[in-house]
């Protein structure tokens, strides 16, 4: 999978100008435990959502690199009885010491009577996410389903 442009236009005091982002978008697991990220390059910073088909916003991580220390700060809010915390977390800091850049990463996952067996997969297909992420990233003309580069 590759970033495609996304074009948004918008209307500014000096009219209206369009602004180029790009933009990623890929699946894990199936039935229940599926989950899809879906990440947005914004300048040199990455917008990044984990989702289902009950997407929400359950948490929000943020996370800064450090350049001297070669650290990541991260930092989670999580909405009122919800529990997206975990993979906004670990997903925000994993990506920010790879793009060693800020990360924002925002989670709703919702599966109604979910048990530990769910939630142990999905946490493992938003860790699988996250990895794909980085290795689509590390080859911009490559895709998911063809891994050498062929269009």
């Amino acid at each position: 999978m590759t970033f495609s442009a996304l074009n948004i236009a918008y209307t500014s005091a000096g009219g209206a100008e369009q602004i180029n982002m790009k933009s990623v978008l890929l699946n894990e697991g199936s039935g229940r435990t599926k989950v899809g990220l879906c990440a947005q390059k914004i300048g040199e910073d990455y917008v990044v959502y984990l989702f289902n088909d009950k997407g929400h916003i359950g948490a929000v991580a943020i996370a800064d690199y450090h350049e001297p220390s070669g650290r990541a700060c991260t930092s989670v809010i999580t909405r009122l009885g919800h529990k997206d915390d975990a993979p906004a977390l670990r997903s925000a800091h994993k990506l920010c010491k790879h793009f060693k850049a800020p990360v924002c990463v925002i989670a709703g996952i919702h599966v109604q009577g979910i048990s530990r067996r769910e939630i142990t997969q999905i946490m493992r297909n938003c860790d699988r996410l996250t990895d794909r992420f980085i290795e689509v990233s590390k080859h911009p003309g490559r895709t998911d389903s063809d891994p050498q580069g062929r269009k």
